[in-house]
C-alpha cells in the first residue's frame, strides 16, 4: 500500500482538538505534544480521526514495536472518553463485548446471544468489583422469558419465539451505548 502525503493538521482544527483533550496524552495524561491520526493516515485530518497523544505513547504504545493501543482503542476512546480501553485486562473484556459493539447480535440466533452475554457476564463477574458490572448488565442483554400453559402449533410458538428474538436485539440496540460504557467503567476500575 502506498503511503499516504502527510497534510498538516489545520491550526482551527488542531486547536479544537488539543482543547477536547485538555491538551493532555489520552493515555498518560501528560502534556501534549503530538496530534495522532487514528487511522493511521496522515492525509485523514477529520475531526473523529484526530487525538492527542505525548512522544513516549506515540512511539511506544502506538508505533513501536511492542504496540499495545490499536486504533479500535484509539477511536473508542475518542467516543466514550474511557480510560478502561487502555487497561491490560481491555483486550479480554473487548474480545467478548465485540458482538455488542460491532451490531453482530443483529445476525445471531437467540442461542448464540444467550452464549455470548453468558461468556460476558461470567466474566465481568470475575472481576473487581465485577458483581456489581454484572448485575447492571443483565436487564440490558437478557432474554424475556416465555413461558407456554397450554399446547400452541408450532408456527405460533416459533412467532413468538422470533418477537422475543427481535425485542432482545432491539432491547441491545437502543442501549448499546449504556452497555459499552458500564463494561469500560467495570475495565477502568481493575488494577494495573
Amino acid at each position: 500500500m502506498k503511503r499516504k502525503d502527510r497534510l498538516p493538521v489545520p491550526k482551527k482544527m488542531k486547536d479544537k482538538i488539543l482543547v477536547e483533550f485538555n491538551h493532555s496524552c489520552v493515555c498518560c495524561d501528560a502534556p501534549y505534544h503530538v496530534v495522532h491520526h487514528i487511522d493511521e493516515d496522515p492525509s485523514n485530518n477529520a475531526e473523529d480521526n484526530l487525538i492527542v497523544l505525548c512522544p513516549n505513547c506515540h512511539q511506544g504504545r502506538v508505533h513501536g514495536k511492542s504496540r499495545k493501543i490499536t486504533p479500535a482503542q484509539l477511536k473508542l476512546y475518542k467516543t466514550t472518553k474511557s480510560k478502561g480501553v487502555f487497561k491490560p485486562i481491555y483486550n479480554a473484556i473487548i474480545r467478548r463485548i465485540t458482538f455488542v459493539e460491532k451490531d453482530e447480535y443483529e445476525n445471531l440466533t437467540s442461542d448464540e446471544i444467550s452464549t455470548k452475554v453468558k461468556d460476558l457476564i461470567g466474566f465481568i463477574s470475575t472481576l473487581e468489583q465485577g458483581e456489581y458490572y454484572a448485575q447492571e448488565l443483565k436487564p440490558y442483554l437478557r432474554s424475556s422469558p416465555y413461558v407456554w400453559v397450554i399446547p400452541m402449533p408450532d408456527s405460533v410458538v416459533n412467532q413468538r419465539k422470533k418477537e422475543l428474538l427481535e425485542e432482545r436485539r432491539k432491547r441491545i440496540k437502543d442501549n448499546k451505548e449504556e452497555i459499552l460504557r458500564l463494561v469500560l467503567e467495570c475495565a477502568e476500575v481493575q488494577p494495573e
